[in-house]
């Protein structure tokens, strides 16, 4: 896993350069976002769904699905959309 700053949804740094076990640390300055890459040995994908004004990432998954997401770890995002981690 690595985490690292990205400016709007970009990398400051291409990822694929950053080794793993690499994070950031300290505070996120203004106008940054802290990004985590689980994706590595560990064997973690993370679903992120997205709200952008009238598009809302929630109205295309299924009931069956959405009841199994709720069920794993997850938590908001600053657009008031989801991060869902799966191993």
């Amino acid at each position: 896993m690595k985490s690292f700053l990205l400016k709007g949804k970009k990398p400051i740094i291409r990822w694929g350069l950053l080794p793993n076990e690499t994070y950031f640390e300290g505070k996120v300055p203004d106008g940054y976002n802290l990004a985590v890459s689980p994706w590595g040995n560990e064997g973690y994908i993370v679903i992120d769904v997205d709200r952008h004004g009238d598009q809302d990432g929630f109205d295309v998954i299924p009931t069956d699905i959405a009841v199994e997401l709720r069920s794993t770890y997850c938590y908001p995002t600053k657009g008031n959309g989801m991060h869902f981690w799966f191993k």
